[in-house]
């Protein structure tokens, strides 16, 4: 993924933690009208383009250490809640785990595919993070701030619409793992380098794809086990 689409990435979740952590600091009394009119005053005295691009450094680097501590936080909660059951769902198997999975994606499948799946690891880090930045906005409107209940609601709800979505692009994102493995497994590196589009192709990003060596044994194990039924059948006559 782009270092650049990244750094936006972290630098909105980090504003977002900074409007929560103001509205908390307002609360708590830790924050007061006459230091922002100090700090309303000092800016204007340093209102040149210079002095603009000069703070504008400090400023985004605490948005972006913000924006990485919540995607480190909201790591562990999603990960036990939801990461680990789907992973087992759609990714483990009896004898790979999931990091040598991801391991050999990673180093052995093309940069397309390494690309179409970090797509999906982009979104999860951002409704991770959305979640809990939406709910401690929206909670601290509805207990605190009465002029601004129904914009608090609405944050409320769209953090609940976070891990559904969440949960969606989880589920495309190990089922990509799981695919290009296969296609690794039983097709070979060159194999699983050519066929990126298999992996891709699918229009819906929905239903899970299968390689097609894996189809071929599926239809042959559906065939015999036809087979073996009608010829119990006959026996049975």
């Amino acid at each position: 993924m782009p270092v650049t689409a990244l750094y936006i990435e972290l630098l909105i979740s980090g504003l977002l933690v900074s409007i929560w952590l103001a509205m908390l600091c307002f609360r708590l009394g830790l924050i007061h009208p006459e230091h922002l009119a100090a700090i309303s005053s000092a800016f204007q005295a340093f209102s040149t383009p210079t002095s603009i691009a000069v703070l504008s450094v400090p400023v985004l680097g605490i948005l972006y250490l913000l924006g990485a501590y919540m995607n480190t936080a909201s790591y562990r909660p999603f990960e036990f809640l939801i990461g680990n059951r789907l992973k087992k769902k759609h990714i483990l198997s009896a004898a790979t785990s999931n990091q040598h999975m991801i391991a050999v994606v990673y180093t052995e499948c093309s940069g397309e595919v390494v690309r179409y799946i970090e797509t999906h690891l982009m979104f999860m880090r951002m409704y991770r993070g959305s979640f809990f930045n939406f709910l401690f906005i929206g909670i601290q409107c509805i207990a605190f701030y009465p002029a601004y209940r129904n914009a608090g609601v609405f944050l409320v709800l769209l953090s609940a619409g976070c891990v559904h979505t969440y949960k969606e692009v989880a589920v495309l994102y190990y089922r990509a793992i799981r695919e290009a493995f296969d296609l690794y497994k039983f097709d070979g590196p060159m194999r699983a380098k050519e066929s990126a589009p298999a992996v891709i192709a699918n229009e819906s990003y929905r239903a899970p794809l299968k390689a097609p060596v894996v189809v071929a044994h599926v239809e042959k194990a559906q065939v015999s086990a036809g087979r073996s039924r009608q010829k119990g059948k006959n026996k049975r006559r």
